[in-house]
């Protein structure tokens, strides 16, 4: 299935779904753990009917440029979260660290 590269908090998280899906950006919950350096929220919904997707959906990868020594985390709602399979790779000479979510609704950050 086609997928598609979606930017979003000024450049600080790319988001990598099945072109069947949209991303939304969203305010960061105010509960989110202080702990964290939220770098943004977003949504994503279906791209024929606009629907908002609670929960779990199908895996997706998000992209966010590397910060050495330190864990990448989600909110899921009530906790924060270290986002799974986190790898670091390098694109046009910069690094990157991207990982695997299957949430309709999460912050993302780095621990402080």
């Amino acid at each position: 299935m086609a997928k598609k590269e979606v930017s979003i908090a000024g450049g600080k998280i790319t988001v990598i779904v099945q072109d069947k899906y949209d991303v939304y950006e969203k305010d960061v919950p105010s509960n989110a753990d202080p702990d964290i350096n939220w770098l943004g929220n977003f949504g994503i919904s279906e791209k024929a009917t606009g629907k908002k997707l609670d929960g779990k959906v199908p895996k997706y990868v998000i992209q966010t440029p590397d910060v050495d020594g330190k864990k990448l985390y989600y909110w899921s709602g009530t906790e924060k979260k270290e986002v799974p399979g986190q790898q670091t790779f390098t694109k046009k000479g910069k690094k990157f660290r991207k990982g695997e979510l299957d949430l309709g609704d999460p912050a993302v950050g780095w621990d402080r």
